[in-house]
């Protein structure tokens, strides 16, 4: 196929999130646990073949969906709404087990930040504070 194919749904929706969310790809794809590459081209809906030649990518692995949608704040709801209740599913078994890691931490801090990994946006804002305090150790 010479023509670049659209993005499939959910692509779309965690592309859009991604950049709500003010994440580099690359960042995301880190938090999601995949690499740049996989992002691209789940978000994109294609992959090169070579160039000007590009190959659809149609129903990426539910839990891959999943992570994405995670690491950039995508609800199951939404999810669903894109077409992909696998996936949502999956966000579901992802939260449920982020949620119950957070109550079995050992003490109350630890508990505290395991309650906020559960929340992406908590978490990125525990990310940008940890930044902070990184910053004027060096000064």
């Amino acid at each position: 196929m010479t023509t670049k194919p659209e993005p499939q749904p959910e692509g779309k929706l965690i592309m859009d999130a991604r950049k709500r969310a003010r994440l580099s790809g690359r960042e995301a794809a880190r938090r999601a646990g995949i690499s740049e590459g996989r992002w691209r081209q789940i978000v994109n809906g294609y992959m090169v073949v070579t160039k000007g030649v590009y190959s659809p990518v149609v129903g990426a692995p539910a839990d891959t969906v999943a992570r994405m949608a995670q690491s950039v704040d995508v609800s199951p709801e939404d999810l669903e709404e894109a077409g992909r209740a696998d996936a949502a599913e999956e966000l579901r078994k992802l939260n449920a087990g982020a949620r119950e890691a957070a109550d079995h931490a050992p003490d109350d801090l630890d508990r505290r930040i395991a309650r906020m990994k559960a929340d992406p946006k908590k978490w990125r804002r525990l990310e940008k504070i940890v930044d902070l305090v990184e910053e004027c150790d060096t000064v």
